[in-house]
């Protein structure tokens, strides 16, 4: 009882920022208890960010003393996979004490009102959803999109996941769409983490094992399976670009045959969007017939599996 008390002391130490509080009780832990493997591999992690925290504090920029926070954690995750045992506990306050440091920088130059603000709602959102607070990522993230100019998949993505991560489906799923339609290969599959979409990536390389294809893949099984089941009317001006996008894309498909293998399932999903803005708008059904000819004639197997 009390070495698990004064682990939790320890662990609590670390997560309040007082790593030289936290390296004293280690020393002293190190010295009065008989098995002490665990707390010699603390100290090495305290070691290790006490050097960060003086790096930090000598980087007179903000933005790049929170870098260095970000940075060193992805460094010391590699770092502490060579070190045995593994302490979890302590492994996990020292990601909450790396990126609450950073997350504090990164709100000191937003309330600066510099002209990198609109930047840093990005940057605190990422931050947030690192340590698992997925609440204030999502308002970050949608503070960043309202002020925003440029649409992100990468962005829509993380935002999806993070949804997902809290239980709100129907709105995961709205973003996770929005971003495999907008560009499938800005979006890092392995920075996320919600149960529906590693499921779902998994079922899709198990019939297009290369990486890159299956994001290009993605949204179109999302709909055959009903995963991507929340469908929208597209505004008139997502219309007009779908459009222009769709001529282009047959154009390309027609002239380079050796990129077809990326431009198919990109057509297909572009196809499949139209039909489902027709399918929820008054338009006649002539659009769908003349979208679902086009998939027939160049995928007959998805056009199968999407008609049932």
């Amino acid at each position: 009882m009390h070495r698990q008390s004064v682990l939790r002391q320890l662990t609590e130490s670390i997560r309040s920022h007082d790593l030289y509080d936290a390296k004293d009780q280690c020393e002293e832990l190190i010295s009065t208890e008989s098995e002490k493997s665990d707390f010699l591999v603390v100290l090495k992690y305290l070691l290790y960010w006490l050097d960060v925290e003086e790096d930090a504090k000598l980087t007179k920029d903000h933005f790049e003393a929170a870098l260095k926070y970000i940075h060193s954690w992805k460094s010391f995750e590699q770092y502490a996979q060579t070190l045995s045992p593994l302490c979890l506990y302590a492994f996990y306050a020292m990601q909450f004490h790396a990126y609450t440091s950073a997350i504090a920088l990164f709100q000191a130059i937003y309330e600066r009102g510099s002209e990198e603000k609109q930047q840093m709602l990005l940057h605190i959102g990422r931050a947030y959803r690192k340590i698992g607070n997925y609440e204030e990522a999502i308002k970050n993230y949608l503070n960043f999109i309202k002020v925003s100019s440029q649409f992100s998949a990468s962005v829509y993505a993380e935002l999806g996941d993070a949804y997902a991560m809290c239980g709100e489906l129907v709105r995961a799923k709205v973003f996770f769409r929005e971003a495999f339609s907008l560009s499938p290969q800005e979006i890092d599959l392995q920075s996320l983490e919600s149960d529906l979409l590693i499921k779902l990536v998994e079922k899709v390389k198990s019939i297009e094992p290369d990486v890159q294809l299956a994001k290009e893949w993605i949204p179109v099984y999302a709909v055959i399976w009903g995963i991507f089941s929340v469908k929208r009317e597209l505004r008139q001006i997502e219309v007009v670009q779908m459009k222009q996008s769709i001529v282009q894309l047959e154009q390309e498909y027609q002239e380079h045959p050796e990129e077809r293998k990326f431009l198919l399932p990109r057509l297909i999903n572009h196809y499949i969007r139209l039909i489902e803005h027709y399918g929820a708008s008054a338009f006649p059904g002539e659009h769908t017939k003349e979208l679902l000819l086009k998939i027939q004639s160049i995928c007959p197997e998805i056009y199968n599996q999407y008609i049932q």
